[in-house]
């Protein structure tokens, strides 16, 4: 059985296009060779080189797996620590770059545009363009997506040309082409193309001329063109000396003619491709083997099929690469159901959808396909339909369509419904005409809606499909399906009395048939031909029996027609009026939209207005309470001075010393209302700048110059000038008395000042000096004016006072912080 293998070859097509492209798959060595290196690396170099190997092994030649993303991200953390006392090192910027595809696999993006801080130019650029391509080649694209990798491409060219890199910049110009081609703009995509070869041909640089040459051709359908496209970039790689992706190239080329039913070439190319591969010690030969099993079945060669396939799988399990694992089984299934070993197939099919959990849903569908033909055979048709349901929710694509439809047919087929069956395989025929690439789909849809109208002996429309297979290019469908069809046209031609054209399509049928079973005796045709006269005759009877009835349905269906026409008519009528009946309603709904949209303008335009006034009074009040402080700040400054005027018609040194302190006081109010005045907040003081400035001022008040020395561990905080301006008093007292009295003899000292904001919703403040500290006849609870001013201002504030006389004077006040406005 091989309906279906051709979607699977389609699929590898694309697939493979981006590893050729990319580079990135494993292809040399196995796992556990890359292991071994690793353990037996002798330089530091070779270890971070085994490393990177291993960790892109993971990211691109397993399973999509959270334990084998895992995995890739530990190797690569590996090379990084091992890389990382040369940051600005290539090996550390490979390693980056390491990581950086493990990481795409997950979708953290935010850690890779971090990682573009790296200190060479070239990895930044390299990773910009992980990064644009990324979002190029997300599935599912939308629009922003490729806006995103356009702005990071170009910002790698941007990068490139400063740093005089311009081969990087012209593997960024190659994906841009490629954004166009994902937009639709075709013509402007074939341009950049072309102009980017030309470019990249001129300058020297023929490995991107080469990439540019495959991926442009990736684009083309399946023509000669595609084919050109992909010698012109293998004569590349060839002529720079890149033997992996030359052999790559030549891999593409006999996929491209298997796909085009080029089978004979594509064979040689394969082999050609395995035994380069050898030469160079490769030993990631599974995915050439798995093509060449496709081209053995294609052609026949069932048991060579089979050998192929499973050199594939073993191939893939030597090396533990298995991100292709579902495709490999899915084709061991399809050999054994050409076979006729159905449970084996089944099995392996089921192994594969398993297997695919992660690929994109075409691939499943084309899986789930292949096991619903199995399950189909067995009788678990509910169980078709079922899973069918379940995995087409989120298949949307032409191809996808496609798929289901055929599954849905068979399975009603199956059930003998057969109205649903055909409504089904029309829509098959539908999505397939949708499709861009459709010779190999076409021709496995023609052929199921071929087989079906054959079995309901609809030969008119049989023979229409089945011509139209017989119309595509020889090596399309495998020959044991070629051989189906003209057995089919022979028993079509049979029953419609077409002797000679049931001769000409029988001898086809038997001269592929000898082919694919070497040897059958003549007895065959003999009893073909007896077979065809046996039918040839109950078709005659059949014909008579049927002569009578036929008189008598001619009446009875111009009687129905009639019937039918008058129903027809009264249907018509009532459509016409529903129509207009709706027409109606929706015209009267537009209107009553139109008014409440109208409506709604008018109250945003009202609450837009309100909110502006609301806005504009807010602003006012901002500048309102900043020019009361402003004219608090001056009326206190005019006190100042009036003391100031005052002081100069005293000659008692105690009054002099009471204005003195009285003026300290208010300027300690005065100096919160300037910054309030000066700041954008209008209630709240950054306690620290406060505390700092009023100490300034003290300090050159008394002419303390450096004798004292002041440390401050008061952190940026704001406070709400309710409790800022008691603490400025505190301050202003407790500071006035240090300078007085801590130090005489103008000796030198210390002062702390600290003020920390506690986790219980308390500020701890104090003041601490090393000076004589409180004389030893007096106490904490002395009613001096300073003191007295302290504890009042402190319980305003709701906070404990402490005073402490040992080895200087410690002054603390803890009080509680004012819950903030949300």
């Amino acid at each position: 059985m091989l309906k279906y293998l051709k979607v699977f070859l389609v699929l590898c097509l694309v697939c493979s296009s981006f590893q050729r492209l990319f580079a990135q798959t494993e292809l040399k060595y196995t796992l556990p060779e890359l292991r071994q290196l690793l353990k037996s690396s002798k330089t530091t170099a070779d270890r971070i080189n085994y490393q990177i190997r291993i960790s892109n092994f993971y990211t691109f030649n397993k399973l999509y797996s959270r334990k084998n993303i895992d995995s890739a991200v530990y190797f690569a953390h590996a090379a990084l620590q091992e890389s990382a006392r040369e940051p600005a090192g290539i090996w550390y910027g490979r390693s980056q770059l390491a990581m950086a595809k493990a990481k795409l696999v997950t979708n953290e993006i935010p850690f890779i545009l971090n990682q573009i801080k790296a200190r060479r130019n070239d990895i930044k650029i390299q990773l910009l363009i992980e990064v644009g391509t990324y979002y190029l080649y997300k599935p599912k694209e939308a629009r922003k997506d490729l806006d995103s990798a356009l702005l990071l491409l170009n910002q790698a060219i941007k990068l490139s040309k400063s740093a005089s890199l311009p081969n990087l910049g012209h593997l960024a110009e190659l994906y841009i082409s490629d954004v166009y081609q994902e937009r639709g703009e075709n013509i402007r995509a074939k341009i950049a193309f072309a102009t980017l070869i030309e470019k990249c041909s001129k300058a020297g640089d023929f490995k991107t001329a080469a990439a540019a040459n495959s991926r442009w051709g990736d684009h083309q359908p399946l023509t000669q063109e595609k084919i050109n496209y992909y010698q012109s970039a293998s004569r590349l790689y060839k002529q720079i000396g890149d033997t992996q992706a030359y052999i790559g190239m030549e891999k593409a080329i006999a996929d491209v003619q298997l796909n085009m039913g080029m089978l004979k070439e594509a064979e040689r190319g394969l082999i050609s491709v395995i035994q380069q591969y050898q030469a160079l010690g490769y030993k990631n030969l599974q995915y050439t083997y798995d093509l060449l099993s496709v081209v053995n079945r294609l052609q026949g060669n069932l048991k060579e099929s089979l050998f192929n396939t499973i050199l594939a799988i073993k191939y893939m399990e030597i090396t533990e690469s298995d991100v292709s694992k579902g495709y490999f089984l899915s084709n061991l299934g399809s050999a054994y159901a050409e076979l006729g070993n159905t449970a084996a197939s089944v099995k392996a099919y089921q192994q594969s959808l398993e297997a695919m959990q992660y690929q994109n849903s075409e691939a499943r569908a084309t899986s789930l396909k292949m096991l619903s033909d199995g399950l189909i055979r067995e009788g678990h048709i509910r169980e078709v339909l079922s899973l069918t349901n379940i995995y087409a929710a989120d298949s949307k694509t032409p191809l996808a369509r496609v798929i289901f439809a055929t599954i849905r047919g068979n399975a009603y087929k199956s059930l003998k419904k057969y109205n649903l069956a055909e409504k089904y395989y029309l829509q098959m025929i539908y999505w397939e005409s949708k499709m861009q690439s459709n010779l190999f789909h076409s021709a496995e849809s023609f052929y199921t809606i071929a087989q079906f109208y054959a079995m309901r002996k609809d030969f008119a429309k049989s023979n229409y499909y089945y011509n139209k297979v017989l119309a595509l290019p020889k090596g399309v469908m495998p020959l044991s399906s070629i051989r189906n069809i003209y057995y089919n046209l022979y028993q079509a031609d049979s029953a419609q009395n077409n002797l000679q054209s049931a001769i000409e399509n029988y001898k086809n049928y038997k001269r592929i048939n000898d082919s694919l079973v070497n040897a059958r005796s003549n007895r065959d045709m003999q009893e073909l031909l007896i077979q065809y006269q046996a039918n040839q005759k109950e078709q005659d009877n059949e014909l008579l029996r049927k002569e009578s009835i036929l008189q008598n349905n001619r009446l009875q269906r111009a009687e129905w027609l009639a019937r039918v026409t008058v129903v027809g008519l009264f249907a018509l009528l009532v459509i016409v009026g529903l129509s207009l009946y709706g027409y109606r309603n929706r015209r009267k709904a537009n209107f009553l939209l139109i008014s409440h949209q109208q409506e709604i303008e008018i109250k945003n335009n009202s609450l837009q207005n309100l909110i502006d006034k609301q806005a504009k009074l807010l602003l006012e009040k901002e500048w309102l309470i900043k020019e009361i402080h402003h004219r608090i700040k001056n009326n206190l400054q005019v006190i100042t001075s009036l003391l100031n005027a005052q002081s100069n018609y005293l000659q008692n040194d105690a009054a002099l010393a009471a204005i003195k302190d009285s003026q300290n006081r208010i300027q300690s109010i005065s100096l919160i209302h300037q910054k309030l005045f000066q700041s954008d907040s209008v209630a709240l003081i950054n306690i620290h700048s406060y505390i700092v400035e009023l100490m300034k001022f003290l300090c050159d008040t008394f002419h303390v110059n450096q004798r004292i020395q002041f440390e401050f561990n008061v952190p940026e905080i704001e406070l709400d000038i309710i409790q800022a301006m008691p603490l400025g008093l505190i301050i202003n007292e407790a500071i006035t008395n240090i300078i007085k009295y801590a130090f005489p003899n103008h000796t030198k000292g210390k002062v702390i000042i600290s003020f920390d904001d506690l986790e219980n919703g308390f500020y701890l403040f104090s003041i601490a000096d090393n000076g004589v500290g409180l004389p030893a006849n007096s106490t904490t609870n002395t009613s001096t004016l300073g003191l007295t001013l302290i504890k009042g201002l402190g319980n305003q504030l709701g906070g404990e006072i402490e005073i402490k006389s040992d080895q200087g004077l410690k002054i603390s006040l803890k009080f509680p912080a004012l819950e903030k406005e949300a």
